[in-house]
Parts: C-alpha cells; sequence; structure tokens
C-alpha cells in the first residue's frame, strides 16, 4: 500500500502530509483577521483550541512555520521590520 503524500487543504490547494494541520490553522487565523505576523501565527497554531476545548498537542517550530509560509502562495509577505 503507498503512502499518500499530499492531501487537500481547506481552501483546495494541495499541501504535503505533515503541514496539513498548520497550513489549515493559517488559513483559519487569517480568515479572521487579514494581516498578522509571524510570531502571531505561531502562537495561534501552538495555542489552537480543539472543538472539545483542549489545547492540540501537535505544535509547530519557528523553522516549519517559515518553510509553510515560504512555500505556499496563499500566503503573501507585506511587509519587513527593521
Amino acid at each position: 500500500m503507498a503512502n499518500k503524500t499530499h492531501y487537500i487543504a481547506k481552501d483546495g490547494c494541495t499541501v504535503r502530509n505533515g503541514s496539513v494541520r498548520t497550513y489549515n490553522r493559517i488559513l483559519e487565523m487569517l480568515t479572521e483577521r487579514e494581516e498578522a505576523s509571524t510570531r502571531e501565527i505561531l502562537d495561534f497554531c501552538n495555542n489552537y483550541r480543539t472543538q472539545r476545548g483542549r489545547i492540540s498537542q501537535t505544535g509547530v517550530t519557528m523553522t516549519e512555520l517559515g518553510n509553510i509560509l515560504a512555500k505556499y502562495p496563499a500566503f503573501v509577505r507585506i511587509g519587513d521590520t527593521p
């Protein structure tokens, strides 16, 4: 049996297997707020509450988040901090 390496995210984009949850959480946050810093997105992903009200155990590191934000064209960099 072959392992599935890509899945379809909430917005219809094809996302790698290990990044689907994080990608969907970033989308969820950015639909509520149009703009957010990388630190705000990281805090949202790491403190994400499931439907039962528990904090999710699948966290994300700054490196993983940076790779996801850089790889997928759904996320656009707006500005730089000096």
